[in-house]
């Protein structure tokens, strides 16, 4: 999913011909290759704009990863707007869900605690710094959006089973 190679690419300036630009955006946060059922060297193939993807494995992706196909195949990086009204609620609703984590981990799910360690720490924080970026004005791109989120739904969803009662059992 975030290969080694994949991030030396990324830092050679490697993906500049890519057709996906925000298909490269979403790659670290989603499973790409696993569920357009390509391998990882046609994915980097892709990403260096030497391969396409086919309409099928292209719908795989949006379909199996909720991304709407229109945004995969948008020839231009989409991003977020300060300005639009629905970008800010956007925004609003993920520090909704980071205060239901910070929430979580009060009581005590090491899953919530987890990511407030590795990803809402200010510095190296994804959200924190998509957020302050937002707030700046600078570019935030829908696709650093959309892996955030889906990263803080995971994270609540499986704080939330930390949480859970043990199922009752038979005692020895």
């Amino acid at each position: 999913m975030f290969s080694l190679e994949f991030i030396q690419g990324l830092r050679a300036g490697q993906y500049k011909n890519c057709r996906y630009p925000n298909l490269l955006e979403i790659h670290p946060y989603f499973p790409t290759s696993y569920f357009a059922n390509v391998t990882d060297e046609l994915m980097l193939a892709v990403f260096r704009g030497e391969e396409e993807l086919t309409a099928g494995e292209l719908q795989k992706i949006a379909h199996y990863n909720r991304i709407p196909l229109s945004v995969l195949v948008c020839p231009t990086l989409i991003a977020l707007s300060r300005g639009r009204y629905r970008h800010r609620r956007m925004m609003e609703k993920l520090e909704a869900k980071l205060y239901e984590i910070w929430e979580l981990q009060k009581r005590g799910s090491r899953e919530a605690d987890d990511y407030m360690l590795r990803y809402a720490n200010r510095g190296r924080g994804d959200y924190v710094n998509m957020s302050l970026a937002f707030g700046r004005g600078e570019p935030v791109t829908y696709g650093h959006y959309l892996g955030v989120k889906h990263r803080m739904e995971d994270t609540i969803l499986f704080a939330e089973g930390d949480l859970r009662e043990k199922p009752r059992g038979v005692s020895n």
